[in-house]
């Protein structure tokens, strides 16, 4: 698998962990909350082979708390079908759930994880779920991993659920059709198109307080990172989607509501506060867009309806 894909799914987690709940409802049927925690977990675990200890790194092990009820999930991401796959979470998950066991008397209780692979890459026989069989002398046990497969959600799937952590790998869709696209300017104009979208539902989304603007720079970050790297050799298309994923849509003034740093509206209560949280959600995606370089102090301040001393007073 290419690291590049594993390194991204780990850093949404980390940075956007609160978007993992959508996830886990998708793949598991389970009914969570944005009031429910997901809490992160270390990812080395150690296995004996041949007398040596080896180390194993999830892409991704959490837990999701409600209330005082606490259940343990992991994710894996995989680029492409491989038969070895169920065997590779055995290994992640056994240590997990030793780690995690509890003695009750003469009991030991071990539970593994909730797990699931995210399939970047797969054909139409690609199942829907690996099956790990676990036999004892008392019987046999059936550990199911779900599989949920890219290329079955579309932009509008991604945002009427909330996948919002698929976004960064959305572009791998699309890439059987990079030469079209790099030599078809009406071709390519759909798929800028597509990412015009992105960009303005994402934005909507963090105006409604769907997803917070740091977790949307990550997400534009990463997408940035994935297109850059997987359109290597078509130099068209990194272009013009470098172009669009580098200006994400900003267009209401800020000066309105933070003229120099201070409130100056005039709405009280709930109006206010939403208001506020809305602004206050631009200013941070684009400042975290200035501090890394992805725009100028000048387009900083243009998006923002700001002059740019009052950006740097926010910096």
């Amino acid at each position: 698998m290419e690291q590049i894909f594993a390194n991204v799914f780990a850093t949404l987690l980390i940075d956007c962990r609160q978007q993992m709940i959508p996830m886990v409802n998708e793949v598991h049927g389970s009914n969570y909350t944005r009031e429910d925690e997901v809490v992160l977990s270390h990812e080395e675990h150690y296995l004996k082979n041949n007398e040596e200890l080896e180390k194993r790194i999830s892409d991704s092990h959490f837990s999701v708390k409600r209330k005082d009820e606490l259940e343990r999930y992991h994710f894996e991401c995989q680029t492409k079908q491989d038969a070895s796959m169920p065997k590779r979470m055995a290994e992640y998950e056994l240590p997990i759930a030793l780690e995690h066991s509890e003695v009750e008397g003469n009991v030991m209780k071990v539970k593994l994880p909730s797990a699931a692979v995210l399939q970047l890459q797969c054909s139409r026989n690609m199942p829907d779920e690996y099956k790990i069989q676990i036999s004892t002398s008392e019987g046999e046990v059936v550990h199911k991993v779900r599989i949920m497969k890219l290329n079955h959600y579309s932009v509008r799937d991604i945002f009427e659920k909330g996948l919002y952590l698929l976004i960064p790998y959305h572009i791998l869709v699309y890439k059987k059709q990079f030469n079209e696209y790099n030599k078809d300017e009406g071709k390519l104009a759909k798929l800028l198109k597509v990412y015009e979208e992105i960009l303005v539902r994402l934005e909507e989304a963090m105006e409604k307080g769907r997803i917070d603007g740091h977790a949307v720079y990550t997400i534009i970050l990463m997408s940035r990172r994935i297109i850059e790297h997987v359109t290597a050799g078509y130099d068209r298309i990194r272009e013009r989607l470098g172009e669009i994923m580098g200006g994400v849509v900003l267009d209401n003034p800020a000066r309105a509501i933070f003229a120099n740093g201070k409130n100056v509206g005039k709405a009280e209560g709930k109006i206010e506060g939403r208001l506020e949280g809305k602004i206050e959600g631009r200013i941070e995606l684009c400042i975290a867009m200035l501090k890394d370089g992805i725009i100028s102090m000048a387009e900083a301040a243009k998006r923002l309806g700001m002059n740019e001393e009052e950006v740097r007073q926010y910096l």
